[in-house]
Order: C-alpha cells, then structure tokens, then sequence
C-alpha cells in the first residue's frame, strides 16, 4: 500500500541546513555539499533531468516536446553541454543565455533555431569547452518560472567530462524523466540507475521512445516486463510509463497534423508533465530531493561529531550556539527581503507597450493623411495623362517620360517628409519611455519601504544608488530616411546598350590587332628565311675537271669539262628553305584565319545583340505607354499598393526601434537587480558584524 508522504517545510529545513553550514562550511568535504543544498532550498528551482542511454532518442523527444528541431539530433553522441529549457510567454521572448566556466554570461537572440546546437554539441565550436550551461528560454507549457527541463549528456557517455556532467546533474534534480528504447525496453544497465533515482526520493517519469517502430500489443508486453521488473523496487509506489514516436510528434506539431500528434501520444507525456507542474508537485519533490541529499549529509556529519573531541566548556559552546542561531535568523530575515525585492522586480512593468500603441497610432493617422495627399497628386496626374496620351506621339515619349519621372518623385517627396516627422516621433517615443524607467525605479523604491520587516536597514542609502543608476544612452539616428530618387533612364537596355557598344569596340580593336600581329608574324618568317640564306652564303662556281695524260717526262694535264655538283647541293638546300618558310607562312596566315573568322561569329552574334537592343527599346516603350494607361485606368490599385509598401517599411523600422528600447529596459532592470543584491548582501554583512553575545 502506497505510503501518505509528509509534507515539508522549506523554512525548517533552510534553517537546520544553515546551521549545519554554520558548524561544517570550512570542511573540505562537507562544506561544498552543505552550500548546493542551502543554494537549492534558495533559488527553489526545480529541474526535470532527462536521463538515459546513448541513442535513445533524448534530444528527438525534447525537440518534439519543444516543436521545432532546435537540439541536436545526431547519429553520434553530441550533448556535451547542459542544456536547461526555461519557460518564457512567447516564441518572440525566445532567447539563449550562455554561462561560462568563470561565471560571465551572454545572451544571444534566436534568430533561428539552428543557433543552439554550435553551443550544445561535441562537434559545436571551440566556445563549448568554455561553456558550464546553455539556458534556452522557450514557451513551453509544462513549465513555468520555477521548474527547468535539463538536457543531458548520455547515461553511459563516452567522454569523461560529459558523464561527470550528468552524475553531478542528477544529483541536483528532483524529478528524472528516464527514457529507454520502447522497441526492447529497460536492459540490464537501466536497472540499478532507476533504483538509485527512486531510494534518492526523486519523482521517475518513465518514457519509452520509437513506439511507432512496435505494434500495440509489443508495447503492451514491453510495459509488462518492465512493470513486472521494477515492481520490488518501488515499495508500493506506482510509476507510470509512457510510450511516445518523437518523430511523429515533432512532424505533427510542425505540418498541424492533430492526428499524427494524437498518434504519437506526445499529448499524454504532456498532459503527466503538466498536471506535475500545475499541482506544484516539483516543490515537495525538490524539496524531498533536497532533504534526501541533507539526510545523507546529516549521517556523515553524526559520524564525524563521534570521531570529534568535545573539549570546549558548555559556556562557550552556548555562547557559540546562539550566536549562530541570531546569524541565522539574521540571514534569513535579509534573506527573505531579497526574495520579496527580486520578485518585486520580476513585477516591474514597463509602459513601453501603451507607449508604443500610442504613439504608433499616431503616425499611422499621419500616414493616412499622407494617404490623402498622394491620391489627390495620382487624381491630378492621371487626368493630365488622360487629356493628353491619346495624342501624344513615339517622338513624344521621352518627354512623357521625364513628366512621369517628375510625378514620381513627387509621390516620394510625400512619403520622405513622413518620414521625417517620424524622427520626431521617435524621439518624443524614446523620451517618453525614459521617463516611464524612471517612473517604475521610483515605484521599485517606493514598494521596498512599504516590505514588512524586522530589520534595520538603510533604504534611503538604496535610494541614492538608484538614483545613479542610468539608462544606457541613445540617440534616435536618420533611420526613417528611405527617400530615393527614380531616374528617367532605363538601366536594363541602356547597360545592355553600353555593353554591346563596348563589344563592339573590343572588337574592331581585336581586328585590328590581329592585322598587325599577323604581318609581324609573317615579317618575322621572312626574316628568319633570309637570315639563313645569307648563312648559306653566294652560289658557288662550278669546278674545272682535268685528266693527266703520259709518263714520266711527257706527262701533261687535259681538260676534259666541269664539276656542278657544289651548285647542285646549293640549290637543293636554297629550295628546301624556301619550302620550309612557305610552310611557315601558310601556317601563320592558317593560324590568324581561324582567329579571324572567329571574330566574324563574334561581330554576327553583336549584330544580333543590337537586334536584341531595338526590341528591348521598343518594349521599353510600350511598357512606359502601358505603365502610364495602368496608372490612368487603376490609380486606386497602384495608390494602395505602394502606400502599403511604405507603410511596411515604416513599421519595419517602427519594430526595430521599440526592440532596442526592450533590449534597454532589460539591461537596466538587470543593472538594477544587481544593484539590490548587493546592496541586501552588505547590509546583512553589516548587520552580522554588529551582532555581540553576553
């Protein structure tokens, strides 16, 4: 039978912890886990971890939880950093707070979802190892100011750093949703992870993930088994076991498919995590976690008071004890004035959104009668085109176009001095919310004196820091400046027309070029060709033959003819160089040929460009007519349509501008909270040092 339990008292508890801490705050072991506990039972923030195996499906559940695919969802591990999702009202408020290792914080604005993960992964940037917690405020019904949903790395992770991680994680969270693999269920690892979970007094949320890959009756004998598992440890308690498909969940959520949702059974998960948050049921479960945790802490502080020696003399030891205990109801009695300052400054509301409908209003009724002028200049301009387009010549156009050009900045002349009232009306905005800051500081201030307390403390010093503390300069710049200028050209055939002309000059100097590189070309040839005649040298001579005739004393030359053979030899290699260069020069003129017909094709296709040219020309012109008979026959449609656009461009720059003033008050309200707590903190400090013992 399931045992009623008892219902604790967070100030009872706070109390005995502080006393503890009194006695045990400088212990090298103790003393660490005496400060967690008294910062848990502080901040009384509850967390639901999301525990389990790796690859189990953790961030695919939450992303469904969440309906966008915002946290990694890898084959591979990836959770390296802690992830805590806080509620905020709306999907606009969605912001990440990074808080590193030295304590420093950034925020840094959604802009789109993919923005979390380089933050949160083990392929993230070199920033992660800097990182201790990415806090993702996003509107999650579940949840409210108190209770967090924490993503952490994988029960059985392979990185030493992301298990300590987790282990120190779940030590500190009262409830634990437990995923498993709803396609095997629980194994053998789970198991003594579970009984570790419920003998610590933490609230278990069992959830079973991929249910869409079983059918019915598998999910049912895998919710058997593990209830027929899990039953000895429970000691009559009663754990219930929700199966989910995040896939279908998550697509359902996106495409609006209520019967793709219903399928998944994300409803159910939400509806268990929901009625705990809605009955309050994480405060007794934190606080049930809390006092396990001191409980444990309180066995090893017995065990250690019976290893001390109890030398001192009572009267000290009285002495000591009430003093402690007048610390201890001194701290937290300032304790209790900062919780009241710091939820008096969640309270702070600032005016900025009648501010903003207020003056918003205001300058669209300026843009209405902006709205009246702008009809009345097409009414004029559309009964001028009406009397004269009938007769108004091709030769005429252009000056038809200046005068549409002219009417054209004209209507935007209209808007550009809207828009400059609209610095005025910014700057009349911006001051207006400057003294509304000022208005809740002194409201903030006002509230303090009235808290009911027992303390002394010296409000009118608070006052003074208030008073120093500023809101960040601004100055409205020459944002609302968007008039532009039309031109009467046509910058699509008039470029066009530039270009083909420059074609066309690129080309008769390519011509040209050609003609002397093709004679230098074949100069040089001829060149080459006469400098090996002249190696050859002069034709030579032919040679005189002789034979020698009788003996001895009567031996005689006789000449019988001559030898060409030298000519011959000279004229061979004389034909062979003129081959030789011949060839050269049918190669060279080859060579320039091709390079000349190509740019023939060029100067053909440019001819064809310039075709293309008149009919953009001529179309230039039937669309300047068909532009000024539109804006006879539907000036009302074309005056709303561009009335609307600038009214667009307005509230663009209108939003931007109450953004920044958001992003102001925000860092001034946090300028402010700091301001408190330390000022809380150096009063009780003051008021400790005066504290004495008879």
């Amino acid at each position: 039978m399931k045992q009623k339990q008892s219902v604790l008292e967070k100030n009872q508890l706070l109390l005995e912890v502080n006393q503890s801490l009194s006695h045990y705050g400088e212990d090298p072991f103790l003393g660490d886990e005496l400060v967690l506990i008294q910062k848990r039972l502080l901040e009384i923030e509850s967390s639901i971890a999301v525990v389990g195996q790796f690859s189990v499906g953790k961030s695919a559940l939450l992303n469904a939880l969440l309906g966008e695919e915002i946290l990694s969802n890898r084959v591979v591990e990836s959770t390296k950093v802690l992830t805590r999702i806080r509620h905020c009202a709306t999907q606009a408020e969605a912001k990440v707070i990074l808080t590193k290792r030295d304590g420093s914080q950034e925020v840094v604005k959604m802009s789109h979802i993919d923005d979390l993960q380089k933050y949160t992964t083990f392929q993230g940037e070199d920033i992660t190892n800097e990182l201790q917690y990415v806090d993702l405020y996003w509107p999650v019904q579940f949840l409210n100011q108190d209770l967090v949903l924490i993503d952490t790395p994988g029960a059985n992770s392979l990185t030493a750093s992301a298990f300590q991680t987790t282990r120190k994680q779940l030590k500190t969270s009262s409830a634990i949703m437990y995923l498993f693999l709803g396609t095997k269920g629980l194994d053998a690892a789970d198991y003594p992870l579970i009984e570790e979970f419920i003998n610590q007094k933490k609230k278990v949320f069992l959830v079973g993930t991929h249910i869409d890959q079983v059918t019915s009756e598998q999910w049912q004998e895998v919710i058997r088994d593990v209830h027929e598992k899990l039953n000895p440890l429970l000691l009559g308690e009663k754990i219930n076991i929700v199966g989910v498909s995040s896939k279908e969940a998550l697509y359902g959520k996106q495409t609006n498919d209520i019967d793709l949702i219903t399928a998944s059974n994300i409803l159910s998960l939400e509806t268990t995590l929901q009625d705990y948050m809605k009955n309050k049921e994480y405060e007794q479960a934190e606080l049930r976690s809390v006092a396990y945790d001191y409980e444990q802490i309180v066995e090893e502080i017995k065990a250690q008071k019976k290893e001390e020696e109890a030398d001192e003399s009572a009267n000290l030891q009285e002495r000591k004890r009430r003093l402690e205990r007048l610390i201890l109801l001194t701290e937290l009695d300032y304790d209790k004035v900062k919780e009241e300052g710091l939820s008096l400054i969640k309270e702070r509301k600032s005016h900025l959104k009648s501010l903003n409908l207020m003056y918003e209003k205001e300058w669209k009724q300026e843009g209405k009668d902006v709205l009246d002028i702008v009809k009345k200049k097409y009414a004029m301009y559309a009964k001028t085109l009406k009397d004269n387009i009938a007769t108004t010549s091709y030769i005429q156009m252009d000056g038809l176009k200046e005068r549409y050009i002219q009417h054209l900045n004209d209507i935007e002349q209209s808007y550009y001095l809207w828009h400059q009232e609209m610095e005025r009306f910014a700057d009349r905005f911006v001051i207006s919310f400057e003294k509304s800051i000022q208005q809740d500081d002194q409201s903030f201030f006002e509230a303090l004196q009235q808290l009911g307390t027992n303390i002394d403390i010296r409000w009118d010093d608070f006052e003074s820091i208030i008073k120093e503390i500023k809101l960040t300069p601004y100055r409205v710049d020459d944002t609302f400046e968007v008039f532009e200028e039309y031109n009467s050209e046509n910058a699509d055939y008039v470029s066009f027309e530039e270009k083909i002309q420059q074609k066309n000059n690129n080309l008769h100097r390519m011509e040209q070029e050609l003609q002397i590189q093709r004679n230098a070309a074949k100069q040089e040839v001829e060149s080459q060709k006469k400098e090996e005649e002249r190696d050859l040298g002069v034709k030579p001579e032919p040679r005189e033959r002789y034979r020698t005739k009788g003996i001895l004393f009567w031996k005689r030359k006789e000449f019988i003819g001559y030898d060409y053979s030298n000519q011959e030899r000279w004229d061979e290699k004389i034909q062979a160089i003129h081959n030789t260069y011949q060839k050269k020069k049918r190669l060279v003129e080859q060579e320039f040929k091709e390079k000349f017909i190509e740019v023939e094709r060029d100067k053909e296709m440019l001819e064809k460009e310039y075709e293309v040219l008149e009919d953009m020309k001529q179309a230039h012109a039937h669309e300047l007519m068909m532009a000024l008979y539109t804006t006879v026959l539907n000036k009302s449609k074309i005056v709303k349509q561009g009335h609307a656009s600038k009214i667009d461009e307005m509230q663009k720059e209108w939003n931007e501008l109450l953004e920044l003033q958001y992003e102001r008050y925000d860092e001034h309200t946090q300028r402010i909270e700091d301001a408190f707590k330390k000022f809380i903190q150096i009063s009780k400090e003051t008021a400790i040092q005066k504290i004495k013992v008879l």
